[in-house]
């Protein structure tokens, strides 16, 4: 079975009655080398020695799975329609290195792997579904695996939004809390025309390597987020303001811790650095205490 020619895949959903969702974001990879490119990118993340675990989420009909079989020891598939299981038991009849579970991915127990896997390095290779592709991916950081990489096939836009630096348009809450674990980069884009169906935008491939030690030393982690978030909850005010809107404290008390971390209140929260907003949470942090 050829899982790359339109024909072949046509007829393999026709025998198991499978028709796309759309409100599962099923878009399957139909183009070889984009697929063997996407998983050889997943196994450079793995530089030591030892065998290695591949965690692939929504495997679709296993056009990346094919190869990520041919790449790893073990490759560990979480798919949530269960209408695909039998399209995947045929298509990857002979990779006996690949187990696929029926789960959400959303509601997965990701600390599991450990104890099925034992003495494995694993990394996460997937062809992610847009609509959850922030979710998961913020759940991967912070599941407390040590992953090797995070290598995900995402709408553009988002990769854009993971990898944007402070003071840039597309800098906002997820990527700094995605700078905080994690280095991210995009590797290349990935046209419609690579699956089916055809998406109407474009696709790229996000390369998150996790962070041993994250890039800031924070004192409440759950107050550097919710100052974060609150910056960037109004865009268009000052920190000051929309630090204030957040409910992150009064403007007067605000006003003078700003001033204290040598930043100006009248600044927009997108041009703050994550030193700069772990300066302001470790100082309220510390006011809340005494």
């Amino acid at each position: 079975m050829n899982l790359y020619s339109s024909k072949e895949m046509t007829l393999l959903l026709e025998r198991h009655d499978f028709f796309f969702k759309k409100n599962l974001g099923q878009n399957f990879l139909m183009n070889e080398a984009t697929a063997l490119r996407i998983a050889t990118a997943a196994r450079e993340t793995v530089t030591e020695d030892g065998p290695v675990l591949a965690l692939e989420i929504g495997p679709g009909a296993g056009s990346l799975t094919l190869q990520l079989s041919k790449l790893f020891d073990r490759v560990h598939a979480l798919e949530i329609d269960p209408h695909l299981l039998g399209v995947l038991e045929e298509s990857l009849k002979d990779c006996e290195n690949v187990t696929v579970e029926n789960c959400d991915a959303l509601q997965f127990d990701y600390q599991s792997l450990l104890t099925r896997y034992p003495n494995h390095h694993i990394t996460v290779c997937s062809n992610l579904p847009y609509y959850i592709t922030s979710e998961v991916i913020m759940l991967l950081l912070e599941s407390g695996i040590p992953l090797t990489g995070i290598t995900v096939l995402i709408q553009k836009e988002a990769c854009t939004r993971f990898t944007a630096a402070p003071a840039t348009p597309d800098y906002g809450a997820i990527s700094a809390a995605t700078a905080y674990r994690a280095t991210a980069k995009k590797l290349f884009q990935v046209g419609p025309g690579n699956f089916i169906p055809r998406p109407k935008v474009d696709s790229a491939v996000l390369r998150l390597i996790p962070r041993k030690e994250k890039a800031v030393q924070v004192e409440n982690e759950a107050l550097f987020f919710k100052i974060i978030r609150a910056a960037f909850s109004a865009r268009r005010k000052t920190l000051l303001n929309a630090l204030t809107g957040g409910g992150i404290g009064e403007k007067e008390r605000l006003e003078a811790l700003l001033t204290e971390c040598e930043i100006d209140p009248a600044r927009r929260g997108e041009t703050l650095s994550l030193d700069e907003f772990a300066r302001i949470a470790n100082i309220l942090n510390k006011t809340e205490e005494s």
